[in-house]
């Protein structure tokens, strides 16, 4: 089975991203953050595929990608230029249940005639901080325990894992 990953983004101002980035600096009082853009990860496991079988689920269906509203990127990210003293975080965010989008992929296949196995969707959290300090980043921002401390991950139904950037990136540098 082969894995592929899309990653998908809002063309206009995500005004979610935008609220949390303020609600981090404004509310939380972490003034080490520099940057939060946030991404829809896409998990798509396909029998003997390759990203032809991919742009072909893009092209015929809407369900992945919104062309009106949403971009994307096949594979990886962009590389990304941050400052020497910046460290650059990715917090995938996923539903603790993990059972997948069997009902989406049961719809493209469908429409594709392309077998899906699986699909798992999560949030993808871009987070540059002025600081190398993860843990205080984890503690006051990313994991929610209480009204003052944390606020990207609900523990409730949420669960989260830091990526590796060389990765997710084409290129990465510091």
């Amino acid at each position: 089975m082969t894995q592929l990953q899309l990653f998908t983004y809002l063309k206009n101002t995500d005004l979610a991203c935008l609220t949390a980035e303020d609600a981090v600096k404004d509310l939380l009082g972490y003034t080490a953050l520099v940057s939060l853009r946030r991404y829809q990860l896409w998990n798509i496991y396909l029998e003997n595929a390759d990203q032809s079988q991919l742009q072909h689920m893009l092209d015929t269906t809407y369900y992945l990608v919104n062309p009106n509203k949403e971009g994307y990127y096949l594979s990886k990210l962009p590389s990304k230029k941050i400052d020497p003293n910046q460290t650059l975080c990715l917090v995938s965010v996923f539903n603790q249940s993990n059972q997948g989008e069997s009902n989406l992929a049961l719809k493209i296949s469908r429409k594709t005639q392309i077998s899906i196995p699986k699909i798992n969707k999560s949030i993808l959290w871009e987070i540059v901080i002025q600081s190398n300090d993860i843990k205080t980043l984890e503690k006051q921002v990313i994991m929610s325990q209480s009204i003052n401390q944390g606020l990207l991950v609900n523990p409730i139904f949420e669960s989260y894992s830091f990526l590796d950037p060389t990765l997710i990136y084409e290129t990465h540098s510091n």
